[in-house]
């Protein structure tokens, strides 16, 4: 991830999601520090580029703009949430099921609601097969 302040960017994310740095990544032109959980589950590299005359962050140019993270449960979620505020961490809020797509479900004639137990926000990739039958049922309907 490219970054304008490393110093002030690593210090957030050891801060915010306790990663720990554990190397230097030098390239042409910059150099990128490493990151990662303390179980190693989850790596991240802050990169510096020396070209970059310190531009900030828009969504309308291509970058990151959208992160998740799978949680066990609806708690954890909330404590996600509480955390992230503690930390002054912009985020979308938490919206239930039965307020979003079910009444979204309902507004449209004849829909179909497929709910996904315990799917994460990539289905289509980590449930393909089941996400690629219900769609084709869909399509053929």
């Amino acid at each position: 991830m490219t970054v304008t302040d490393v110093d002030a960017s690593v210090a957030w994310y050891r801060q915010v999601l306790s990663l720990k740095q554990v190397g230097i990544a030098r390239h042409e032109g910059g150099f990128g520090i490493v990151m990662s959980t303390p179980d190693e589950g989850v790596w991240l590299v802050l990169h510096h580029h020396d070209a970059n005359p310190g531009e900030t962050f828009t969504e309308t140019r291509t970058g990151l703009d959208h992160v998740a993270f799978h949680v066990p449960s609806y708690d954890h979620l909330v404590a996600w949430r509480d955390h992230f505020d503690t930390h002054g961490v912009r985020h979308s809020e938490i919206v239930p099921i039965a307020d979003s797509a079910m009444l979204s479900s309902k507004l449209v004639k004849n829909a179909t609601l497929k709910i996904y137990e315990g799917a994460p926000r990539g289905l289509a990739t980590t449930h393909k097969d089941k996400f690629n039958a219900d769609l084709l049922a869909f399509l053929q309907s």
